[in-house]
C-alpha cells in the first residue's frame, strides 16, 4: 500500500501541480483507477529476477555505462532541426521509450540472456540500441525487429499509417534505426513492414523465442494480433514484453484468455509483462 501512495505522490509531482492533477483525476476517474492497479507493486521483480539486488545491479551497469545519456544527446540534436506536422496533425518527435522501462529492458535482458528477441516498433533505435547493448554484454543472442517507419517528410506521409498514432517519425534523410551504434549491429536483423505481413513468416522461421517486445502500432487489433503471434511461439519462461498497454485493454484481455499458462505483471501504468509458465 505504501508503495502506492508513494507512486501516485509521484504521478502528482510530474503533472506540476496537485491542482492540475486533481483536475484531471476527477475528469478521468477510470484512468484513476487503472494508474492505481499497475503501479506501486514490485511483484514483477520477483518473477523475472533471481532477487532485488540483480535487478538494481543491472539498472546500475546500465546507468554507469552513459548509453542512455549518449542515445538521448543524439536524438535532441537531430531533432532540434526536425520541424513539422503529420497528415494525422501531430508534431513531429523522436517517440523514445521511457528511460525507466528502458532500463527494464536492458535488465531483464542482462538477467534472462535470451537467445532470440523479436521487437516490433524500431523508429530511430532507441529500444533496439538498449536491446542489443544488453545483448553484447551478453556475449549471445540475436534480436530481429520489424518496423513501418514514418518520415518527416511530406513525400511519405501518407501511407496509410495507424490514424491513433501520435508524432513519432525517423528524420529526413535518416534511416529506420539510425541510432544504434555501428559496433553494436552484428547481432542485429532488421525486417521493413507492417507487423501483420511480417511478424507471421519470422516466427515460423524462428520456430521458438525467448523474449517478445510489443512497441508498434498501439491499436487494440494490432496488439491483440501481436500478442497472440508471439506468445504462441514463446519458449518455456519466455517473456512477452508490452509497453504502451495504456492505450487500449489488448494486454488485460489477452492476459486473461492465457491465464492458464502464463502469470502477469504491471511494470508501471504503461508497461505490462507476461510470462509464460
Amino acid at each position: 500500500m505504501l508503495s502506492k501512495l508513494q507512486s501516485v505522490l509521484n504521478r502528482a509531482r510530474a503533472e506540476g501541480s496537485w491542482s492540475g492533477a486533481a483536475k484531471r483525476a476527477w475528469h478521468n476517474p477510470e484512468k484513476v483507477w487503472a494508474y492505481l492497479r499497475r503501479t506501486g507493486s514490485r511483484a514483477w521483480v520477483d518473477a523475472l529476477f533471481a532477487n532485488a539486488a540483480e535487478y538494481e545491479g543491472f539498472v546500475g551497469e546500465l546507468e554507469a555505462s552513459k548509453l542512455l545519456m549518449q542515445l538521448q544527446a543524439r536524438l535532441r540534436d537531430r531533432f532540434s532541426t526536425v520541424e513539422g506536422m503529420t497528415t494525422r496533425g501531430n508534431r513531429y518527435m523522436p517517440g523514445a521509450m521511457l528511460t525507466p522501462q528502458a532500463a527494464t529492458l536492458y535488465a531483464l535482458i542482462r538477467a534472462r540472456r535470451p537467445a532470440k528477441i523479436v521487437e516490433t516498433g524500431v523508429c530511430n533505435g532507441f529500444s533496439s540500441a538498449v536491446i542489443l547493448s544488453a545483448l553484447a554484454r551478453n556475449g549471445a543472442g540475436y534480436l530481429y525487429s520489424i518496423d513501418f517507419p514514418e518520415f518527416a517528410t511530406a513525400a511519405v506521409s501518407d501511407q496509410g499509417f495507424w490514424e491513433g498514432k501520435g508524432g513519432a517519425v525517423v528524420p529526413e534523410n535518416e534511416r529506420s534505426g539510425w541510432l544504434v551504434p555501428s559496433d553494436l549491429r552484428d547481432r542485429w536483423l532488421l525486417r521493413l513492414g507492417r507487423s501483420k505481413e511480417e511478424l507471421p513468416p519470422l516466427l515460423d522461421e524462428l520456430c521458438e523465442i525467448d523474449l517478445f517486445v510489443h512497441d508498434s502500432e498501439h491499436s487494440y487489433e494490432n496488439q491483440l494480433f501481436e500478442f497472440r503471434s508471439a506468445f504462441a511461439h514463446l519458449g518455456a519462461e519466455g517473456v512477452l514484453f508490452a509497453s504502451d498497454i495504456n492505450w487500449s485493454s489488448a494486454f488485460e484481455d489477452f492476459a486473461k484468455q492465457v491465464a492458464s499458462a502464463s502469470r502477469f505483471y504491471y511494470v508501471d501504468y504503461s508497461l505490462g509483462v507476461l510470462l509464460r509458465n
